[in-house]
């Protein structure tokens, strides 16, 4: 087999691809300026990004990666290894939870930007590691949290989708009020899966709000 770029485990039985690595993220359509977050990587990278991983503590921090072991296994190439991909995802969010799913702690970092949290919510959500990652997840956002947005912007967006992915939920609750408050028009969900029972009930309330002033 070719040099894998990232060992998370010498011994591990996997071989995870990530294609396509830092592709365009939460893209903001908007004429508002007024966010602190980039949508767009500027970077050159790799075409893809490969790490080897233990199928075993995968399948251990998620029920999902249980249910997909079997289709792992009939992946199982002349190498010897399973092998597994996934695209578009930023390299070092998925280190960072690899690395946690791998109880390879002192190699996360305590503090994270919004932007890498929120990327941090994709992988975690994909692989349905969010018991895994919860402890430091409340670590990152408590650390954020004095600079939550007042106002309408890519950054509220990303901070409802951290709120949903890490079980949030009062904070949630006040960052939805924020944005039926200051949203002009629809809700974005700026390509994340965020469930649509929460843009719809943004969008409801804000229409609701308006009625009431007209």
């Amino acid at each position: 087999m070719t040099d894998t770029d990232h060992i998370i485990d010498p011994n591990g039985d996997m071989i995870l691809t990530l294609e396509n690595p830092g592709a365009p993220f939460a893209v903001w359509h908007h004429d508002d300026a007024n966010t602190s977050s980039t949508a767009l990587n500027q970077t050159k990278n790799p075409d893809r990004v490969t790490f080897r991983v233990s199928s075993r503590h995968l399948s251990l921090a998620s029920a999902r990666s249980t249910k997909m072991r079997h289709r792992w296994d009939e992946k199982k190439k002349a190498d010897g290894y399973l092998h597994i991909s996934v695209e578009d995802w930023d390299t070092e969010a998925l280190l960072i939870v690899l690395n946690i799913v791998h109880l390879r702690n002192r190699k996360v970092p305590c503090i994270v930007t919004l932007e890498m949290l929120s990327k941090l919510a994709v992988v975690a959500d994909y692989f349905e590691f969010h018991e895994a990652v919860e402890p430091f997840s409340n670590t990152w956002i408590a650390r954020l949290h004095p600079a939550l947005p007042t106002s309408y912007n890519r950054d509220l967006i990303l901070w409802i989708w951290v709120s949903h992915v890490f079980n949030a939920n009062l904070l949630l609750k006040k960052l939805t009020y924020t944005a039926v408050q200051c949203c002009p028009g629809k809700m974005q969900d700026l390509g994340l899966p965020i469930p649509r029972s929460i843009v719809e009930k943004v969008n409801n309330k804000r229409v609701a709000a308006a009625a009431k002033l007209a």
